[in-house]
């Protein structure tokens, strides 16, 4: 019987070694995607922004946004717009967000800990708030609505004196309905 060998791992050169990358991972992956470094505990914040990402127009929007002054390089909108310009356009392996993670606050004003794991529900609540502030009055107020949004539709149906099949006007039925605007269910 034969016996398949996994291939050699690709030679490492004093460079690679040096910056402790492999070959493979200082080149963007043959998929033409580009990851997100994990710097201690942050999957759930990776994960979330690398599937925004991949939604083109949210992805577009967020590269096309201009405040109506000028982003402070600290600012998360503008950390936003850097990692998704690194990931579209760059032939490295990953970007590293550490300095994304410097800008996101928390609930308490603090940058994130990328040695604490959080929720990722938290997270993108967040991430939600701090993203409708620089995109309030500008081309792209309606961004996260018209890419990600959806709308419930919160109904009741009252009967009176009828049966619960019988919801014609002749029943005395009555009927309300409340909308209510979502990002994520």
């Amino acid at each position: 019987a034969l016996v398949a060998t996994p291939p050699a791992p690709p030679a490492i050169t004093g460079a690679q070694a040096a910056s402790g990358l492999r070959g493979e991972a200082s080149a963007k992956s043959t998929t033409g995607f580009v990851g997100l470094k994990n710097l201690g505990c942050i999957c759930y914040m990776n994960s979330t922004l690398q599937q925004l990402f991949m939604v083109g127009k949210f992805r577009e929007g967020i590269l096309t946004a201009r405040e109506p002054e000028r982003i402070p390089t600290n600012s998360m909108m503008h950390q936003l717009q850097r990692m998704f310009a690194y990931l579209s356009e760059t032939d490295r392996a990953y970007y590293d967000p550490r300095e994304f993670c410097d800008s996101f606050k928390t609930w308490d004003g603090e940058s994130i800990n990328v040695f604490v794991q959080q929720d990722a529900s938290e997270f993108l609540t967040m991430f939600f708030q701090q993203l409708e502030g620089p995109l309030m009055g500008t081309d792209h107020e309606n961004l996260l609505k018209d890419t990600i949004g959806g709308t419930f539709s919160n109904e009741l149906i009252a009967n009176a004196d009828s049966s619960p099949d019988d919801q014609s006007a002749e029943s005395g039925a009555k009927y309300s309905e409340r909308p209510e605007p979502f990002y994520y269910v």
